[in-house]
């Protein structure tokens, strides 16, 4: 009888010690835990009695026995050490740039069995995904608009379309879908407004060939082709690349 009780003791205690052993080579009492990223491994911090852990192209998740109370603080610690940033499309991430490494949407359910989870990005994920916001957006602003510059300027303005001003040019054309048309009859006609070459001039000015310069509350923007003032009173002053700044422009 106490034969039996001491295999059987024996037996309990080889189990236990297996099962230890197993959740050892797991990781589940490891503080850290490798991912292949972009066929790179990677070492994230991990909250201790992790497990079940899953990563696809954009997430991981895994399973904790761990405290709120650590996975918070192992939490902050990421946040502290990382660059936070608000995209564009207010996503708020955080970036290493050790690692080149965006996390963002960090979540953490349940009670007892604790489920971690966040989103990861190879790379700077605002920067990214700004260009390709801005990428898109160009290709909705498809027009082109050319201006034909006065030989004789005396300083005169036109008034093409409500508050659009010309300035000491002849012409102001805008190519929409391969079709040139002046830029009067495009307004007339709501084929473009103003608001989009204010947005795709602003679009120029910071990154690509465009100047965006700020004099009190008007703004002068300027690129290869053409100028335009934009006046605190409501008024769009248009003219060649080389236009420069007058107050007495917005009056």
């Amino acid at each position: 009888m106490k034969k039996k009780i001491l295999i059987l003791v024996l037996t309990v205690i080889l189990l236990c010690g297996l099962i230890l052993f197993i959740f050892y080579l797991s990781g589940f009492f490891s503080r850290t835990k490798t991912f292949v990223i972009d066929n790179e491994e990677i070492e994230l911090s991990i909250p201790i009695y992790s497990y079940s852990f899953k990563k696809d192209d954009s997430k991981i998740s895994f399973k904790t026995l761990d405290s709120n109370y650590e996975i918070n603080l192992l939490k902050d610690d990421y946040q502290n050490t990382m660059q936070e940033l608000t995209c564009l499309d207010g996503q708020v991430t955080y970036y290493s740039k050790d690692k080149n490494l965006t996390f963002y949407n960090f979540d953490i359910s349940g009670d007892i069995v604790k489920i971690v989870s966040f989103n990861y990005y190879r790379g700077h994920y605002c920067n990214d995904k700004e260009a390709e916001m801005i990428d898109k957006e160009l290709q909705n602003l498809n027009f082109e608009i050319s201006v034909s510059k006065s030989n004789t300027c005396e300083n005169e303005k036109s008034e093409i379309y409500t508050n659009v001003y010309t300035y000491c040019l002849d012409e102001v054309q805008v190519s929409i879908d391969n079709n040139t048309i002046y830029l009067r009859d495009a307004l007339n006609d709501s084929l473009i407004d103003m608001d989009k070459i204010i947005r795709k001039n602003e679009i120029t000015a910071k990154y690509a060939q465009g100047l965006k310069e700020t004099f009190d509350d008007d703004i002068l923007f300027s690129n290869l082709e053409y100028s335009i003032l934009v006046c605190n009173n409501g008024k769009y002053i248009i003219s060649s690349s080389d236009l420069e700044y007058s107050n007495n422009l917005c009056e």
